[in-house]
């Protein structure tokens, strides 16, 4: 299984009080890690194998939220910013193809460290 990282939830910042800095997130769900910077998902990671995915569909596009099955219908929704564990990542469709994107459930939301970043990221 791959590692895991630092939380990067906004609760975890201690006791600042400011506006979120930090551009990367990483969403996990049971099989894939979402890194997103920015709001945008950049790369795909398969937990398992800590291969990532580059042509999987979520990449190039936005979070536009999370939210919060039950009983077959929408429990919950929460803004970009805010997922929580046991919610599923929605990325908003792209003009191409107009198919939006619903992941399994989250299990966190952590920090990715630099050596992953620049595994699909150079500087």
């Amino acid at each position: 299984m791959a590692p895991h990282y630092p939380d990067a939830s906004p609760d975890s910042a201690g006791d600042y009080a400011g506006p979120e800095r930090r551009r990367r997130r990483v969403y996990v769900t049971q099989h894939h890690e979402y890194h997103c910077k920015d709001g945008i998902c950049i790369a795909v990671r398969d937990v398992e194998s800590g291969s990532f995915l580059p042509s999987n569909t979520a990449i190039g596009r936005k979070v536009s939220g999370s939210i919060l099955l039950r009983d077959g219908g929408i429990a919950s929704f929460s803004p970009p910013d805010r997922p929580s564990p046991g919610e599923r990542m929605h990325f908003a469709y792209d003009s191409e193809d107009r198919g939006d994107i619903l992941t399994s459930t989250l299990r966190c939301v952590e920090r990715p460290p630099r050596e992953v970043v620049a595994m699909y990221e150079p500087d």
